[in-house]
């Protein structure tokens, strides 16, 4: 497992909503039971800075192996099925990984000495099975809401899902932002070749290669159409290390390093185009059955427009000078003056460039 890859926002997210919830429960079980507290020699350990240590240590260590649960389930078999059998395997996983984790915190503390004798055999003598049912019943709840929360964060977006939460866009809001639309190459021959249910485990195959890109350009996900994704950034992050254009290139070079797996299961080596541009761009929220977010503005249309223009300029990569002139020259990349195309339903004149791979 390449840990490089996992979520650093996500893992932060895990760590701080464990802190939260393992203070909510000291704090609870405290109040609720503070005349059993106030005579044990439980109250100095609980009145003392170890018992903070303790939230500290477990609630990064909960955090990151949530983290890295999230990470395994996501490249092996578990990410093929249902919604809620996700998250019951993956729950349990993680509630057999917190148990140990808590056991071993507890045994260095007991080791270290930061819990006398007397506070060890009062706690055995005085844990009963209500309260151990008390504490199953809480983590095993938190587990499975927190996990959903991922989850959902997973179906909608991890920028969406917050950003429908709060409302920010509930009413219409302009922004800068970067959009790419990335299409698979000869699909109509490879579609007619699969078959309707081959080719879309195909195209799954290639989209799930396509999540690590995404996580290292800090691209995100506008909507899935077809055999077609469409990315965007805010214009800051996508300029950012050249971000837009690393998540294509990053994308294609994961399905060369999968080549011979293609090959052998589908027949063919998938190859994507791309079209990209950046502008001021209006997003609102839409729908109340199901809401989303929905981008309108001319920078979509002339993305969308480019990435069509691939095939006829024998191109991968098109985009916009207004864009390429703000990217960062630093070797990497060559960028090829292609002219000022027609792009159907642009009246406006729009100079073009080729973006390739200098590896």
């Amino acid at each position: 497992m390449n840990l490089k890859t996992l979520s650093l926002q996500q893992t932060v997210f895990n760590i701080l909503a464990w802190w939260i919830a393992l203070y909510f429960y000291i704090t609870i079980t405290i109040i609720g039971n503070y005349d059993f507290f106030e005579e044990s020699p439980m109250m100095d350990y609980l009145q003392s800075s170890y018992i903070h240590l303790e939230i500290f240590l477990q609630g990064v260590l909960f955090g990151f192996i949530f983290s890295v649960i999230n990470h395994l389930a996501e490249n092996s078999a578990i990410r093929k099925k249902s919604f809620l059998s996700v998250i019951l395997i993956k729950s349990l996983l993680y509630f057999f990984s917190l148990m140990i984790i808590a056991l071993l915190v507890n045994l260095l503390f007991i080791t270290m000495n930061f819990v006398n004798q007397e506070q060890i055999e009062y706690m055995l003598e005085s844990v009963s099975y209500r309260f151990t049912l008390s504490v199953v019943l809480f983590y095993s709840s938190f587990i499975v809401i927190l996990n959903g929360i991922n989850e959902i964060s997973r179906k909608l977006g991890p920028h969406e899902w917050l950003n429908l939460l709060v409302g920010k866009y509930r009413e219409p809001k302009t922004e800068e932002l970067i959009f790419c639309f990335i299409d698979l190459k000869n699909s109509t021959r490879i579609a007619e070749s699969l078959g309707h249910k081959k080719y879309s485990s195909f195209l799954r195959d290639c989209f799930h290669l396509l999540s690590n890109s995404l996580k290292s350009s800090n691209a995100r996900v506008y909507q899935y159409v077809g055999d077609e994704v469409v990315l965007y950034w805010p214009k800051k992050d996508g300029m950012k290390n050249n971000n837009c254009i690393n998540a294509y290139f990053r994308f294609q070079e994961s399905i060369d390093k999968r080549a011979s797996f293609f090959e052998k299961k589908y027949g063919f080596i998938p190859y994507f185009k791309a079209g990209m541009d950046t502008g001021e761009v209006t997003i609102t929220e839409v729908g109340d059955i199901k809401r989303e977010l929905a981008f309108h503005g001319d920078v979509l249309n002339s993305a969308a427009r480019l990435e069509k223009k691939c095939n006829e300029l024998n191109e991968t990569f098109l985009a916009t000078k207004s864009l390429v002139t703000q990217l960062k020259q630093n070797g990497t990349y060559n960028f090829i003056e292609k002219g000022s195309p027609e792009l159907k339903g642009k009246q406006e004149i729009v100079d073009v460039f080729a973006i390739r791979s200098n590896k």
